[in-house]
């Protein structure tokens, strides 16, 4: 199966995530109350486009390889990719299994469940581990159902995610849908 392409959209949205998440990750990298983050790219896509151009879940997985590269007091970090298509899971699992082995501290959580079921269960779980836990969720439903994109509307205050609006947008998991893109 070759490759598709990266949308010039996917390519912008991906720089835009590598921004935010690198300055993310410094921040709670040295903080001194932080002891785990978990990132979620709750709809991953393949992970690779043709021409060797990295997706958000290996990008996301190359951040984290330098983070605990560069910050050995780094707090373990827990990394979850889910897509409806397993494939996609697989394929992301592929690229990312290397890293997780050179890094002791990156646990890798592969997952193929509809977001609207995932979403409660990474808040139930949330709620239980609320202190010292920071997480970030990363939300590109672009080119998924509609039903999919309205179902992200949960969050907790104090979380962090990026998500995709027409343009581009930052945002929260929340009881209200994400804000409207600037101008």
């Amino acid at each position: 199966m070759n490759p598709k392409p990266l949308p010039p959209h996917s390519a912008a949205k991906i720089q835009l995530l590598r921004a935010y998440l690198e300055a993310y990750l410094a921040v709670v990298s040295r903080d001194t109350y932080t002891d785990r983050v978990l990132l979620a790219d709750l709809f991953c896509g393949p992970g690779m486009y043709a021409e060797h151009k990295p997706g958000s879940p290996v990008e996301i997985g190359r951040m984290l390889a330098a983070l605990h590269k560069g910050h050995a007091s780094a707090p373990p970090t827990e990394f979850l990719f889910n897509d409806l298509a397993a494939a996609n899971v697989a394929n992301v699992e592929t690229f990312l299994r290397p890293l997780e082995a050179a890094h002791r501290k990156i646990k890798l959580i592969p997952s193929n469940k509809d977001s609207a079921n995932l979403i409660p269960e990474l808040l139930s779980e949330q709620e239980n581990n609320a202190l010292g836990s920071k997480r970030f969720y990363f939300v590109d439903p672009f080119g998924y159902p509609d039903s999919a994109k309205s179902r992200i509307q949960h969050r907790r205050p104090g979380d962090d995610s990026c998500g995709r609006g027409p343009v581009s947008s930052s945002g929260t998991l929340t009881s209200r849908p994400f804000p409207a893109c600037p101008s």
